[in-house]
């Protein structure tokens, strides 16, 4: 017997495909209000469970949120498993997996976008939302995955086309413990490969081991030309040159790929552009959810402002340095608004080091803020360098509602 654990968009795909194949399976969800439950009939479900009555299943399926270091899974950590085992045991078409701490969601789209535009069949799925068994069967040339942390570490060994790692940055220490976990745990990917790209300008990418001689290493200090993107941002001309190095590893050239990747604008919540008035421009960077992503943000949307940044942090910290910060903005901001569940610790932290900073309780109180310090040629960026889960559903709910609150008050 099966037992799957978390019933939001993973754990239903996973019970879809027990489903199709007729496999015997119950549901741990300790939320009884997961309107997802809805949708099974005869299947148990659970809200409670005990170490000892875990020890009746012979394999338990965790939802990537569901922490497999708890004390409830410890006498049973040699039957966690995830969607991950199923899809790379039973896929049949090739499939490029990527990782890493930021630009991940950008390249597989990139990808995407570039393959479908050579002329061939490909789909995003994994940790973009999109579940990987709900395509398992679908009839393409190419997988592209996206896979997390979380993922990956209950993922047994797999053989995929092309492996690319993007960066490594702190990230989710709330849950690996250490940047040095964390590393380990994304550099599984390389282990098990038929082709790798490297990210040459990281550090920790370029000290991990690869398993594959056929390899290519990117950087930008090492290219002549790059192409013009619709994308701002150095981070993302280093996410061209990776598409581009995974197309060369799949023996299509360049030029087939380069209309599609200079055309493409980007993901909504990245650096998107939301509106401009009085001179002052306001982004939606809310995928920012770890330091180095803002750090990366700073930068980009600083090159194309005239004036200062006005800029939003905060939320659920992850056991993050935010120290890194302090430098990156003192001589690019004009003040910083904390708001969310470390708000005060990140307040001290800016105004010890004499960086004007105010205190918001929720959004309206952010735009409220913002519009009254912003000054003509400023930008506004929400960029929090933090996940979102202390007051929305999600970074991609915080990124709609704070352009929604935005948007309300230009008309």
């Amino acid at each position: 017997m099966n037992l799957i654990v978390g019933f939001g968009k993973t754990g239903c795909s996973i019970a879809s495909y027990f489903l199709r194949k007729n496999i015997e399976f119950h549901v741990f969800e300790e939320n009884i209000r997961c309107e997802n439950l809805a949708l099974l009939n005869s299947v148990p479900v659970f809200y409670e469970m005990t170490s000892e009555q875990l020890t009746i299943y012979s394999r338990i399926y965790l939802s990537p949120g569901v922490n497999p270091h708890a004390p409830l899974y410890q006498y049973v950590k040699h039957k966690l498993s995830n969607d991950v085992n199923i899809f790379t045991q039973h896929v049949s078409k090739p499939y490029i997996a990527i990782t890493g701490s930021n630009g991940k969601s950008t390249v597989v789209h990139l990808l995407e976008a570039a393959l479908l535009g050579a002329g061939y069949r490909a789909i995003a799925i994994g940790n973009n939302s999109v579940p990987l068994l709900d395509h398992l069967d679908d009839d393409v040339d190419y997988f592209v995955l996206e896979l997390s942390s979380y993922q990956l570490e209950l993922a047994e060994p797999f053989l995929c086309d092309v492996a690319y790692v993007t960066n490594i940055s702190q990230d989710h220490l709330d849950r690996h413990g250490s940047i040095e976990n964390y590393a380990a745990i994304k550099a599984t990917l390389y282990q098990h490969c038929r082709r790798a790209v490297i990210n040459g300008d990281d550090e920790r990418c370029r000290r991990m081991a690869v398993d594959t001689k056929e390899r290519i290493i990117i950087s930008l200090d090492q290219v002549n030309t790059l192409p013009t993107l619709r994308m701002i941002g150095r981070h993302n001309q280093h996410n061209a040159l990776a598409v581009i190095a995974i197309g060369k590893l799949l023996e299509i050239e360049p030029e087939r790929l380069l209309p599609s990747i200079t055309a493409f604008p980007g993901l909504e919540h990245r650096c998107e552009f939301v509106v401009e008035k009085n001179s002052i421009t306001w982004w939606n960077d809310s995928k920012a959810t770890n330091v180095e992503s803002t750090l990366t943000a700073v930068d980009s949307i600083a090159a194309v402002t005239v004036g200062k940044l006005v800029i939003i942090l905060g939320g659920q910290g992850k056991g993050q340095d935010f120290s890194p910060l302090l430098q990156a903005l003192r001589d690019k901001v004009r003040t910083v608004i904390v708001f969310g569940e470390n708000k005060q610790e990140l307040a001290i932290m800016f105004s010890s080091h004499l960086i004007s900073v105010y205190i918001a309780e929720n959004l309206a109180e952010v735009i409220e803020l913002a519009k009254s310090i912003a000054q003509s040629g400023d930008a506004v960026l929400l960029s929090p360098a933090c996940a979102s889960l202390d007051m929305f559903q999600n970074y991609e709910d915080r990124g709609k509602q704070f352009k929604q609150w935005v948007k309300q008050w230009i008309q």
